[in-house]
Parts: structure tokens; C-alpha cells; sequence
């Protein structure tokens, strides 16, 4: 039989929704009982009026803000702590994170936002072997940080801090966080600010996060629900209606000017987790679009070194090629001509120097591919100038 728990889901202090699960599988066992509709996440707030839609809706928000199975050493850590499912783990580290103020709050405890909240009060690195616990829970934001690569959160002179490995045969991620970073920087294109550590021998991507205890991380995903989508749009332009409907302050321009980036760097993983927006956490309104992160699988780090084409040019998320995707981001006006190819192939000899995974050809391929697509995009912005 089930060990039943019953959970309040928190916004900072206030009570959103109350539900039971089951504490080893994390499954939602009852229907919702919304307490503050108006802070109800938002795919939670579209299925609404449904009671089976609202619990499939809270399930998947719950899942998305887990850490997957499939990430190293979290299975046996898991296991550790008496619990199967990741969402189960969820649960028993009260859902706390650096991107929101979300929260899961079992039903009996006192436990209060200012005293747990990450933002203010500190916590240890975790590695998914040492336990830290408030009051029976384990608390750190890396139970509740999604995606497959290895990664952690700390403290460092009082900055919250992101460590993230790569993976595959070159672990050329972090590398490529640090390129696309300098990058980003000379297009003067808001985004979050990576730089690079190697610790015995492992490269980490660096960053801070870039939210704050008033504001809040709200993923594109969450808003495709927004409205019905009309089988004559495709998925940029509903993406687009879900924005308006939603007063979202988005210009057009600067997910084009997104699109246009990730074209240039063969960024393969742009999904819509990948970017989104920032919400005032206190009077629940948007405030713009997000600075761009999460840049490391581009630039051809999955292939070796002798399948490095023109033509493995995957894209995400409104087209599965770049050369389709870029087409559909007329509004782009990225300043290409704050970079160079001098600049480029500088910035990538400089990034990739000496590092005994990436070798002169990899980095002669990248090298060709990048500046054939800073030649591209060039072409591609000019003619968009042209059209407006």
C-alpha cells in the first residue's frame, strides 16, 4: 500500500495547491485543490476545469523540474534515499531551485520561504552522496535541476554559481559555452556570462544564475498551452500568439536575433526549455524575454572529427534544419559586423588551445564551418534588412 503524503505547493509564501502523492514514486494520488489560481503554474492554470487535465499537467510540470534518471550517479543516490522516481526525490527536497520560487511543502511542516529559500540562505555543493536535510528533507537546488548533463550548484563569495560538465567523446561542451559567451558579448546580445574551470582534469562551463529571490525563470514550454493551436499556424507562429495572449513583452526581433545566433554556432539544442522569460515573482507580471544560455551542444560536438559537414546543421525548436529556421526569422538584426572572420578564428584558437580531446583538424573543421556560417548569416540579414 501507498505512503501517502499530502503536499502543498508554495510560491514563496503563499499556498498554491494541495495534493497527495505517494511518497517512494512521487505520483499524484488525489485531484488538485487550488488554493491561489492565480499562482498556479501556468500549464497547471491552462488545463484548468479538467481535473484529470490538472493532475496530468502538475505531473508533467513536477517531472520537468526533476532531475532525469539518466543523469550520472542519481540513480544510486535515489536509492539512497529510499525513494524511485526523480519526482519522488522532488518532493523530498521541497522542490527547491535557483530559476523559480516554487516550492513543495509537506501539509504538517512549518517550515517558512525565508528560512529555506536558496536565495538567502546557503547550502552545500552536492554530489549526490553526501545528505544535507531541513527537517527530514533533503535540500539542494541540484534535485531540481533538469537537463542530462552532469552539473552542480555552490556558493562561491556569496554568488550562486552553476558547474557543468560536457559529455560524449569530446566534452566540448563547456569550451563551447565559453566561445559562444565571447561571442554573445561582442554582438552586445543580452546573455548569461560563462567562463571555465577545470577541476582534476574535468573542463566545467561556470555561471551565475541570473535570477533573483523576486524574480523567476518561466521556460517557453510553459507557455505553448497559452491557446488552442490552429492547424494553420506552425510552431513559431503559435509560439508568437501564445506570447501575445499572455502580455508577454517580446519583441519578434529578439527571438529572431536568438534563431540568427544559433545559426551561426550550429546550435543544435535550442528546445523550448532552452529560452524563455522573466517574471516578477512578486506581482506575478512578465517582464521581458531571458538572456540567452545554455549554449554548449553547437558547434558540432556530438560528431567526430571526419563527420564535421556543412550538413549536420540539426535545429530547434521550430525547424529541424538551420538553413529552414533561419528563413523564418526575418526580424533579426543582429550587428554582424561587430564580428570579423579574423576575430573568429582567433576567438576559436584561443578557446580550444591545447585542450588534448580537441584536435588542430576538429578545431580547422570548426574553424571552416563557423565562417562559413558568419559568411551565411551575413547574406541572410542583409536581405531581411531589405524586406522591412
Amino acid at each position: 500500500m501507498a505512503d501517502l503524503m499530502r503536499i502543498v505547493l508554495m510560491h514563496k509564501n503563499t499556498e498554491v495547491a494541495s495534493f497527495d502523492i505517494d511518497e517512494d514514486t512521487g505520483n499524484i494520488l488525489s485531484k488538485i485543490d487550488v488554493i491561489s489560481e492565480e499562482a498556479l503554474p501556468l500549464p497547471v492554470q491552462f488545463s484548468k476545469g479538467n481535473e484529470f487535465a490538472m493532475v496530468d499537467a502538475m505531473k508533467g510540470w513536477v517531472a520537468y523540474r526533476s532531475v532525469p534518471s539518466s543523469r550520472s550517479n542519481f540513480k544510486h543516490f535515489l536509492e539512497e534515499n529510499g525513494v524511485s522516481t526523480p519526482s519522488a526525490m522532488a518532493y523530498k527536497s521541497l522542490g527547491l531551485n535557483l530559476s523559480d520560487q516554487y516550492w513543495y511543502r509537506p501539509q504538517k511542516s512549518e517550515l517558512e520561504w525565508d528560512d529555506i529559500n536558496l536565495f538567502d540562505n546557503n547550502f552545500l555543493k552536492q554530489d549526490f552522496k553526501v545528505n544535507t536535510t531541513v527537517n527530514g528533507s533533503f535540500v539542494s537546488p541540484d534535485s531540481n535541476s533538469n537537463g542530462e548533463l552532469p552539473k552542480f550548484w555552490c556558493v562561491e563569495y556569496g554568488k550562486r554559481i552553476l558547474y557543468k560538465q560536457g559529455d560524449g567523446a569530446y566534452h566540448q561542451q563547456p569550451y563551447n559555452e565559453l566561445f559562444a559567451s565571447k561571442l554573445l558579448h561582442k554582438l552586445n546580445i543580452s546573455h548569461v556570462s560563462y567562463g571555465l574551470s577545470v577541476i582534476k582534469n574535468t573542463a566545467y562551463s561556470t555561471c551565475e544564475t541570473f535570477i533573483t529571490k523576486d524574480t523567476e525563470y518561466i521556460p517557453a514550454w510553459d507557455v505553448l498551452n497559452a491557446i488552442k493551436k490552429s492547424n494553420s499556424d506552425n510552431a513559431y507562429q503559435h509560439f508568437f500568439k501564445c506570447v501575445e495572449r499572455l502580455n508577454i513583452p517580446v519583441k519578434k526581433q529578439d527571438i529572431d536575433n536568438m534563431l540568427a545566433f544559433d545559426y551561426l554556432i550550429n546550435n543544435s539544442d535550442r528546445h523550448y526549455g532552452n529560452f524563455g522569460f522573466i517574471r516578477d515573482a512578486n506581482t506575478m507580471n512578465f517582464i521581458g524575454m531571458a538572456p540567452i544560455f545554455d549554449n554548449g551542444n553547437s558547434l558540432w560536438y556530438q560528431y567526430n572529427d571526419m563527420d564535421i559537414t556543412l550538413l549536420n546543421n540539426m535545429s530547434k525548436p521550430f525547424r529541424e534544419k538551420h538553413d529552414k529556421q533561419i528563413k523564418l526569422a526575418k526580424d533579426a538584426n543582429l550587428n554582424i559586423n561587430r564580428l570579423s572572420e579574423r576575430f573568429i578564428m582567433d576567438t576559436i584558437n584561443e578557446t580550444y588551445f591545447d585542450i588534448p580531446r580537441i584536435s588542430e583538424t576538429r578545431k580547422t573543421s570548426i574553424v571552416r564551418n563557423v565562417l562559413h556560417n558568419f559568411r551565411e548569416l551575413g547574406k541572410y540579414i542583409n536581405t531581411f534588412s531589405l524586406i522591412r
